[in-house]
């Protein structure tokens, strides 16, 4: 099962990183989304303003996963076990919660990690209607093998994956 995750994980990742255009498409499976997200990151403002994404798994447990890519970032939140309305943490005790921030613009990008191994953070989906999910999200993320940080705050989210 950890496996299918990471795949999925990997996809909608993948997927994001080859959208190039703005488009109004919206579907559940993974297609290009409309909506928001942003975030702060160590303080200044951060947006996707290129594609944005939602994949909501059809299995269960139902795997969550929220991308955004655009202003020379990308940003990718995964809830392992969504259920609804609620928090979900990302720390050593959630195994499989996570959120990465890249910068696309350095070349090799770099990557900013929270999961269970790195860094932490806090997800917290506020409404799940009508095909549009809302919340907000913070967390620290960790180069890998580095003590390299940065601190995503006031992170929000209002997407359309209908």
């Amino acid at each position: 099962m950890n496996r299918i995750k990471q795949l999925l994980v990997l996809f909608s990742f993948a997927s994001l990183l080859f959208s190039c255009s703005k488009e109004s498409g919206n579907n559940s499976s993974g297609g290009v989304s409309t909506g928001t997200l942003s975030a702060k990151i160590d303080g200044v403002s951060w947006s996707s303003g290129l594609a944005i994404q939602v994949t909501k798994s059809s299995t269960s447990p139902v795997v969550l996963t929220l991308s955004g890519s655009g202003n020379g970032a990308q940003m990718s939140i995964t809830i392992a076990e969504y259920i609804g309305i609620g928090t979900y943490n990302i720390n050593n005790t959630s195994s499989e919660n996570s959120a990465i921030y890249t910068i696309t613009s350095s070349n090799p990008a770099v990557i900013y990690l929270a999961n269970a191994v790195i860094g932490s953070g806090v997800v917290t989906v506020t409404s799940d209607v009508g095909g549009i999910i809302e919340g907000s999200f913070q967390f620290e993320g960790y180069v890998k093998g580095t003590q390299s940080k940065k601190s995503i705050t006031n992170g929000a989210f209002q997407i359309n994956y209908n």
